[in-house]
C-alpha cells in the first residue's frame, strides 16, 4: 500500500464528488494501490475492498472514528465515537491464513498470500 499525499487524495476526493460511493471508494483504493488495475480493484469482494478502505483510512487519519448523524424522522442529533478495531471482522481463515469453500459438494482450501 501506497499512502496517498495530500494532493493525490484530494484529487482523488475531487474526482469523485459526482459519483456514487462505490465509485469514489474505487478512486482511493486507486490512489493508495496503483500497482493494482482499477479493473482489479473493482473485481474484488466488497468485504475485501472496505478492509483496504479500512487500512487506507487508519495510514491516513488513525484508529480513532468519530461521527455525527441525524435521524431523519425526528430531527435527533447521535454521536458516536469508537476504533476502526470495533468494527474490523476478521475473514475467514485468518487466523491460519487458509480460506475454506465448500459449494457443490466441493471442498476447497486456499492459502492466502502475504
Amino acid at each position: 500500500m501506497q499512502v496517498p499525499d495530500s494532493a493525490a487524495l484530494l484529487d482523488a476526493w475531487e474526482c469523485g464528488l459526482r459519483l456514487p460511493l462505490p465509485q469514489r471508494a474505487l478512486l482511493v483504493l486507486a490512489a493508495s494501490f496503483p500497482e493494482v488495475s482499477g479493473t482489479e480493484l473493482a473485481q474484488m469482494p466488497l468485504g475485501a475492498r472496505d478492509v483496504l478502505l479500512f487500512d487506507v483510512r487508519e495510514q491516513l487519519f488513525g484508529t480513532a472514528l468519530e461521527t455525527v448523524s441525524t435521524c431523519p424522522r425526528c430531527d435527533e442529533r447521535l454521536e458516536a465515537a469508537f476504533s476502526l478495531a470495533d468494527i474490523r471482522v476478521p475473514g475467514p481463515g485468518a487466523e491460519s491464513g487458509v480460506q475454506e469453500i465448500e459449494a457443490g459438494g466441493h471442498h476447497i482450501l486456499k492459502k492466502r498470500r502475504t
